[in-house]
């Protein structure tokens, strides 16, 4: 018994070797945490000088150098905020000519709850190489015998059994290059998520302009109409006027109120919208904005083409689709080929308890025994394997469809965007110079006909509002141009009009600026 007891404290023991032996010993939450850190950090170091950014490299040869080159550029922009609140960096992304709305995207970049959840599932799609490109667990298993098998040499009592199984060669590489897509794709879908934010805001930053300059130019025509109603007020006294001019005018007054009441309810709107989109509550006040300037653009179609098909990120992520099925086919060719197991076997043998046994021992009486397991499973049924086969060609198949697809919304979109700036812009330089000169001096001239009266109220008002419908349709224009402009700067993927930027040569200048020392 004092001999059983012991061989089965040594197995135990070996059991606990075993299953402990792949298991890292880990200290506290924060010390794991902080040793993820700083394993990120030297992987990062490490890739400095080649690391890219998504949506701005050419053909990355090394797919991990850019995994972990990525996290940064959020946690240092962070950093990188001064005292006054302002933060450069993210402006490589996008054009903006307006320090505030600058400002507003950088802030929605850093706290929009999309973007993080973006970047948290890109994250976890990272996490998944390592997972799919390990081998599978070993096998332990412990027999305990409940009647032992007696044999020449004694009854075997306990059988400890190890095995690990090796897929055949080249699956867990298929496997991994698969995971591997599937992150690079959650990548660009993040960038593309930031893209789209900065859009919504622009969008929302320029309606919120329009109705600025709404508010404004409708206060300036109410403040003019109040001046006409002092006209004619005094007219209707001294006789030379009638009491229906200063109605009329009264009337024009209080639609101006009107106006003013459903422009400032939208632009609360709009306001909410803007928060919410740099995750502030929706009451947050935002300054009343100068007007825009409207930056003067050539649009060439061809380079356009050219930059959304180089840096799209949706069409990026398609591209990682049809690679990620490239390699789903190679795997699925693979499943022909078995998988091996190779295992080790441990029995414990006790002495013989028998009389024959006992007065004449065999040879090896008690002695353990151990044996090498090899096994492979036999890929027989062809149909399954055939079907694996067939289903990875067409979902590469698909994924090749639908990079066409997103190509061509692509093309229609820079097309779309560009013809809407470019009559935009035209209908500009028709109100610029056409309509707005006309409609001040029409007004110029009916208010003198009006004093002298030549012309009655009727005609006072008519060029009156002809001014103010005018500039409220000049202001709408401006914001149109704007949002056209980031619509074709979200189509292609890229800072635009803004030129290419030299990415190397910022993070070296980022990186020097950060070595220089402090000085007080």
């Amino acid at each position: 018994m004092r001999r059983r007891f012991l061989r089965l404290a040594t197995i135990s023991v070996l059991c606990v070797g075993v299953f402990a032996a792949p298991v890292p010993v880990f200290g506290t939450e924060h010390e794991v945490l902080q040793g993820e850190t700083d394993l990120f950090a030297d992987r990062r170091a490490e890739s400095v000088e080649n690391q890219n950014l998504v949506g701005l490299w050419d053909e990355p040869e090394d797919y991990m150098h850019l995994l972990y080159s990525l996290p940064p550029t959020r946690s240092r922009l962070i950093d990188r905020i001064d005292e006054s609140g302002e933060m450069s960096g993210y402006d490589i992304f996008y054009f903006s000519n307006d320090p505030l709305l600058s400002r507003y995207i950088n802030a929605a970049i850093l706290a929009n709850p999309g973007v993080w959840e973006s970047e948290h599932r890109w994250r976890a799609a990272m996490e998944r190489i390592p997972q799919v490109s390990a081998l599978p667990d070993p096998m332990v298993n412990v027999t305990q015998f409940i009647d032992e098998i007696e044999t020449r040499v004694g009854p075997q009592e306990t059988i400890l059994s190890l095995s690990q199984k090796f897929p055949w060669f080249g699956k867990l590489d298929a496997k991994a290059e698969m995971a591997l897509r599937d992150a690079l794709a959650a990548v660009e879908q993040y960038q593309a998520r930031i893209r789209e934010l900065v859009a919504s805001v622009k969008r929302s930053y320029y309606d919120l302009a329009y109705l600025d300059a709404g508010i404004r130019i409708t206060e300036q025509d109410k403040g003019l109409l109040e001046h006409f109603a002092d006209i004619a007020q005094k007219r209707y006294e001294t006789g030379s006027g009638i009491q229906q001019a200063v109605i009329k005018i009264q009337a024009e007054i209080t639609r101006d109120s009107d106006r003013l009441l459903m422009l400032r309810q939208q632009r609360e709107s709009m306001v909410a919208r803007l928060n919410t989109l740099m995750n502030n509550p929706p009451q947050h006040p935002i300054p009343v904005l100068a007007e825009m300037v409207v930056p003067a653009l050539e649009f060439d179609l061809d380079r356009l083409y050219a930059l959304g098909k180089a840096n799209q990120q949706e069409l990026r992520a398609a591209k990682y689709q049809i690679e990620k099925h490239d390699q789903q086919i190679r795997l699925a060719k693979k499943e022909y080929f078995p998988d091996f197991t190779v295992g080790f076997n441990y029995t414990v043998v006790d002495d013989r308890e028998d009389a024959l046994g006992k007065l004449n021992p065999p040879e090896g009486n008690g002695d353990n025994a151990s044996a090498v397991v090899l096994g492979f499973n036999i890929p027989l049924w062809e149909g399954k394997l055939m079907s694996g086969v067939r289903e990875a060609k067409e979902l590469k198949y698909a994924s090749e469809r639908a990079f066409h697809r997103l190509e061509n919304e692509m093309e229609f979109s820079v097309r779309d965007g560009v013809i809407r700036a470019e009559t935009t812009r035209d209908q500009l330089d028709l109100y610029e110079k056409v309509l707005i000169p006309q409609a001040e001096q029409a007004l110029e001239s009916t208010q003198s006909a009006y004093s002298t009266g030549t012309l009655n109220a009727l005609d006072l008002i008519d060029s009156e509002r002809f001014l103010l419908n005018v500039r409220v349709a000049h202001a709408r224009l401006v914001a149109d141009y704007m949002i056209a402009l980031a619509d074709i700067e979200r189509a292609i993927g890229t800072a635009f009009p803004a030129p290419p930027v030299d990415m190397h040569e910022i993070r070296r200048t980022n990186e020097q600026q950060s070595a220089e020392p402090e000085t007080n």
